[in-house]
């Protein structure tokens, strides 16, 4: 799959806690797409510096927030939301990604 960016696509991360941050997004405008429907929304998450790929939450289409569960602390994250655009015509799946937004979670303690 290609992935193209909508610069001007509105995401907001907040509520940012050691384990967990709030991530949501104004509907994607496909109104320059004319046969196309936004499908889904898959947040993600990126830990820098790690391999850890974070896909917490698949959303439908009418979903416009999430939260991000099982961070870990004291850590740089990439996050984005990425909407699955389908053709009504040829059935094709395209990606369409919002810029991402580079976040650190907090110090948090430990269970034990």
């Amino acid at each position: 799959f290609l992935v193209s960016y909508q610069l001007d696509w509105n995401v907001t991360v907040g509520n940012i806690s050691s384990t967990t941050v709030n991530v949501s997004w104004l509907p994607l405008n496909t109104s320059s797409l004319n046969s196309t429907d936004v499908f889904g929304y898959v947040a993600v998450c990126l830990r820098r510096n790690s391999s850890d790929i974070l896909l917490l939450t698949v959303e439908s289409v009418l979903s416009s927030n999430t939260v991000m569960r099982n961070l870990k602390s004291n850590s740089n994250y990439e996050v984005k939301v990425v909407a699955l655009l389908k053709d009504r015509v040829t059935g094709v799946i395209t990606l369409k990604s919002s810029e991402e937004t580079d976040i650190r979670t907090k110090e948090g303690g430990t269970l034990f």
